[in-house]
């Protein structure tokens, strides 16, 4: 631990070899440093900057809690010897008025009580002196004497052997309502909690240790795998009692307070647009005029019109029109709980696992509400094909083909231009369902089914949840019956990659929210929300549905050997 220049004294490297009152003595001098650092005393603050201070006094405190691990450490030391003592007595039968009744009578005896001439020791005299404390009382003023620690446990922070003898001390992070090391009553833990909840000085999400202790169960309170030692151990506690079974479960069963969670708060349609700050709120954006809003800005003149001069060699000029504008206001989506402050000091477990499920329902409803505009915002296409028996990998594969041609065409890009499509995430597994369908086609692994978006020159996103309107995506719950199938209708955009932005305009994180009413009912909300939409600026959005059976059919060959043309 590094050590201070001119604040705290100086920790010596081996706590073991101080006394008790130089233990005590030097965890008051510590202290009494840390109080005045706290109060913002000038004299001891005078050799110290506000970049150090901070450094300065995490030292302190930290050796302040090495002091009061070393002191509880000799408490649990010096209890274990003396229930050692007082276990192996019991198991030797010797009792406490056995013990008393032996005191009195070398009390009385002339000579001292020095038997040892006489060779009448006992059996049981013997064992009484197993019951016979080993540290001697001594006098207020001199040093205390106590049984050294075994190496092995003189460096480590030990608790009592008993709950109720366990100290509850406050953590560093309490700071500055409580001081670091400070042993807690209830009373005190509570008025802790408040301060740190009325005060904001928690983050929602955040987790902060109020005040910790530790119990660790002596080696005879601990079983392993040696039956034989178990037994021995537990008859020691339980005496000679038999214990006579009565069938069934004859103690408590353990609870189990962990609640597992399997929701994910992933945004995949966010993530898949172009992501922009809307910091009042929303913009305002053009119409995009298309490749043929223009086509008579251009045109030709012939040699012969040239010639013939006039109104035959006029070239015509368009005139620029200003496009429409079109407001877009990003929409609030929130996350609200509310909870009694006993709820969630008793049961914090309970809060994480309602935390994640309200996270993945936010999750759903704002990509829901992205969907909900780039389906707005897109032209409707359905995907029909009746001339074809073909399964659905195969007339997919043939959509997607024809789309990106159109598009291509029509807006005169790049042929290696590629295009953005949102696809719903089940689609994945059901075009493997299908290749492992297929009579010939036996590549079904997970690759193969992405790489067909790929090879169409698709950057494919898969969303979760699905627009609000419309051919539901997302699956139902699956009831006793039969197996819910793949959804028959697929719902799915396209358009050139940049189309579609997200417009963001922050997010709001009140975290813990107290006030008068909630503090009347003894309750506190968690509170946040985000602003946020969908703006097109591209062109040739398009929202396809098309109808599919993963069967894996494919169309059957056609015969050309008669025809006379193709």
């Amino acid at each position: 631990m590094a050590q201070n220049e001119g604040m705290f004294p100086e920790l010596p490297p081996d706590l073991a070899a101080l006394t008790d009152e130089e233990l005590t003595a030097l965890a008051d001098e510590f202290t009494a440093v840390a109080r005045d650092i706290k109060a913002r005393d000038e004299d001891t603050l005078v050799v110290l900057t506000d970049e150090t201070t901070p450094t300065e006094m995490t030292a302190g405190v930290e050796a302040i809690e090495a002091i009061k691990a070393e002191q509880t450490a000799r408490a649990e030391a010096e209890e274990n010897f003396q229930n050692e003592l007082a276990s192996l007595g019991t198991r030797a039968g010797v009792t406490d008025e056995a013990v008393a009744e032996s005191g009195s009578d070398d009390s009385g005896d002339e000579d001292g009580g020095d038997d040892s001439d006489d060779g009448g020791d006992t059996e049981a005299e013997a064992s009484e002196t197993l019951a016979e404390p080993v540290l001697e009382p001594v006098a207020a003023s001199t040093k205390s004497v106590r049984r050294p620690l075994p190496a092995a446990r003189r460096h480590r922070p030990q608790a009592n052997t008993t709950p109720e003898g366990t100290p509850l001390l406050a953590s560093t992070a309490v700071y500055p309502s409580a001081e670091p090391g400070e042993a807690l009553t209830s009373q005190r833990l509570a008025e802790i909690s408040t301060d740190l909840i009325n005060k904001n000085r928690i983050t929602y999400g955040q987790k902060v240790v109020v005040a910790s202790a530790t119990y660790d169960f002596p080696e005879d309170r601990m079983l392993d795998r040696d039956g034989t030692r178990n037994s021995q151990k537990i008859a020691a506690v339980t005496g000679t009692q038999a214990l006579t079974a009565s069938g069934g479960l004859c103690a408590p069963l353990t609870p189990i307070y962990t609640i597992p969670s399997v929701e994910t708060a992933d945004r995949p349609v966010r993530d898949a647009l172009a992501g922009f700050r809307a910091d009042r709120g929303g913009v305002i954006v053009p119409e995009n005029p298309i490749l043929t809003d223009y086509e008579d800005a251009v045109g030709t003149v012939t040699a012969a019109n040239d010639e013939r001069g006039g109104t035959f060699a006029v070239k015509s000029c368009m005139r620029i029109e200003c496009p429409q504008f079109n407001s877009v206001e990003v929409d609030s989506i929130y996350r609200c709980i509310e909870v009694g402050n006993l709820t969630g000091k008793a049961y914090p477990e309970l809060l994480t696992r309602i935390d994640t499920l309200v996270l993945a329902n936010q999750a759903r409803l704002a990509d829901t509400i992205l969907l909900d505009a780039i389906k707005a915002g897109s032209t409707a296409v359905t995907d029909v094909n009746t001339t074809s028996t073909a399964g659905a990998v195969w007339k997919l594969l043939g959509y997607l083909q024809a789309s990106r041609a159109g598009m291509i065409s029509r807006n005169r890009m790049s042929r290696n231009a590629r295009l953005r499509g949102l696809f719903p995430e089940w689609l994945i597994w059901a075009i493997q369902a299908d290749l492992g369908r297929a009579a010939f086609e036996r590549a079904d692994a997970e690759a193969d089914a992405l790489s067909l978006f790929s090879d169409c020159g698709i950057n494919a996103t898969f969303y979760k949840d699905g627009p609000s309107d419309g051919t539901a995506q997302v699956f139902g719950p699956q009831t006793a019956g039969n197996l819910l199938a793949f959804p028959t209708a697929v719902q799915y955009a396209l358009y050139p990659e940049g189309a579609w932005l997200h417009l963001d305009s922050g997010s709001l994180d009140l975290g813990i929210v107290r006030d008068s009413t909630l503090n009347s009912t003894n309750d506190y909300q968690v509170f946040a929300e985000t602003w946020e939409q969908a703006a097109l600026i591209g062109v040739d959005s398009q929202w396809h549905t098309a109808t599919l059976s993963f069967n894996g059919t494919f169309s059957a060959g056609k015969d050309f050997s008669a025809a006379t043309s193709f």
